[in-house]
């Protein structure tokens, strides 16, 4: 029997999560595929009208004279700076780029990112500990605004 070849759209969001694993595992029938796919769009509709939306692994972002492409997995927190934005890095490194971070925010996952301060939006999942008034990414103490404050900690909750 011939392998599934024939989709309508391998490059759809849908295709990595149960197109592509099936054909690995040697799934070569079409209905199992299209079914499996009928389903996760389903759920993916139900997600939408919830308000979940799949994630964005990257984005691109303005630079000193060109856009560069930003991997959202190795960002640890945004800084503002005027109309700009500093763009702290996991691993220590940052870049600056042309942006207010009202417009980053904007672009973000909001389940995967959070506004803490007017100044400040961090990934959840490099925040390492937190208070009422402050949290920690790595080395860098990170002020909590009062109105960002009720948010972030219900969101850390569930996290």
């Amino acid at each position: 029997m011939p392998r599934l070849m024939n989709t309508n759209n391998l490059h759809h969001p849908i295709s990595e999560y149960a197109i592509e694993p099936a054909m690995k595992k040697g799934v070569y029938d079409r209905e199992l595929v299209v079914s499996i796919t009928k389903r996760l769009i389903e759920a993916n509709k139900e997600d939408l009208r919830r308000g979940a939306v799949l994630p964005k692994k990257e984005i691109f972002l303005k630079g000193d004279s060109s856009y560069f492409r930003l991997d959202l997995k190795k960002v640890a927190y945004f800084e503002a700076f005027g109309n700009y934005i500093k763009v702290h890095y996991s691993n220590g490194a940052w870049v600056i780029a042309n942006c207010t971070i009202k417009s980053i925010e904007e672009k973000l996952p909001q389940n995967i990112f959070c506004r803490v301060h007017r100044s400040f939006i961090v990934k959840m999942h490099s925040v390492d500990n937190f208070t009422a008034q402050n949290l920690q990414v790595k080395d860098r103490i990170i002020p909590i605004g009062r109105n960002f404050k009720s948010s972030f900690e219900h969101r850390m909750i569930k996290l």
